[in-house]
């Protein structure tokens, strides 16, 4: 274009009278307390009607995401060596995205995301008396070791909040929204919620100035 300029071909610069697409953020849903307890509850006893499908860890999934504020892609890529049980801490330092269809192993989205931070110990130990089979490996998987698939966490987490009578729309990320909503309306400190979801505080008070 400034080439097409500059030699005289075009006029004026067209680029320069077309108005930018403002961006836009999808709607953050908070739930209330009883809303989880009862999407807790129905993930509890979740079964697929659909043979195969069903996927046996989406209440520890659920319950981890809640507690933590952790992204889809660090939930997925959790190994035990991450999680320190002595100390009830857990550290991301992986991070499972999607790339033309396949599940890639990669590190967080930014700087920020690798970290560690405290976890409810009474969580960890559900995960440990409930999916820990040895010292290695990831804490949710499909079977013999294999990342969960997206489509079936997905599947299995919309289904949930069907039988929790919670709208389809709300997203595995809006957990995240209602973990650091929690934490900031009890008052926690912004530069320690954002270390702890691997966020820049920036980011943080822009998005959750309301609270």
């Amino acid at each position: 274009m400034t080439l097409a300029l500059s030699e005289g071909v075009i006029g004026t610069n067209p680029v320069t009278l077309v108005s930018s697409i403002p961006k836009t953020r999808p709607h953050q849903v908070v739930l209330s307390d009883e809303q989880m307890k009862k999407l807790l509850d129905v993930a509890r006893t979740y079964k697929s009607v659909r043979a195969g499908m069903g996927l046996h860890c989406i209440y520890h999934i659920i319950l981890l995401a809640l507690a933590t504020g952790m992204r889809r892609g660090e939930l997925l890529a959790l190994q035990w060596r991450d999680i320190d049980l002595a100390t009830n801490r857990v550290s991301i330092v992986d991070n499972l995205v999607e790339i033309e269809g396949k599940q890639v192993l990669g590190t967080p989205k930014s700087d920020n995301g690798v970290r560690s931070f405290s976890v409810e110990p009474k969580v960890l130990q559900v995960l440990k008396a409930e999916l820990w089979t040895k010292e290695a490996g990831l804490v949710f998987q499909k079977d013999k070791g294999k990342y969960i698939p997206f489509t079936n966490l997905t599947s299995a987490y919309k289904r949930c909040l069907e039988l929790a009578g919670i709208p389809r729309e709300v997203r595995l990320h809006d957990l995240r929204h209602t973990h650091v909503t929690h934490l900031l309306s009890n008052h926690y400190d912004v530069k320690l919620v954002s270390q702890r979801i691997g966020d820049d505080p920036k980011t943080v008070m822009n998005t959750y100035a309301h609270v």
